[in-house]
């Protein structure tokens, strides 16, 4: 299984999150379940997106506009690292795409 790593970014982010919407909490852990098990599975809708604080990365579906934002660690790919959490509309926007 793949090993995840969650950056001072993404916590805090997710922390902001749970407190607006109690609901996301369940919807985030089963989202990092399955990028754990495989980051390309259909439901996630995995896709290459741009960020100009990242760059060029993946965003997988949490859900409704609400994405996460990771790429392979280490080059092995037995490591990902999860950068951010967001949707593409401001104040929690984390990708130009």
């Amino acid at each position: 299984m793949i090993q995840l790593i969650l950056s001072p970014a993404y916590a805090q982010t997710v922390r902001v999150l749970e407190l607006n919407q109690r609901s996301i909490k369940t919807s985030i852990n089963a989202t990092l379940s399955r990028i754990r098990k495989n980051p390309f599975d259909p439901y996630l809708k995995t896709k290459k997106v741009y960020s100009q604080k990242y760059g060029s990365k993946w965003s997988s579906l949490v859900k409704n506009d609400i994405r996460i934002i990771w790429d392979f660690y280490g080059g092995s790919g037995e490591k990902i690292q999860i950068l951010a959490i967001g949707t593409n509309k401001e104040p929690l926007k984390v990708y130009s795409n």
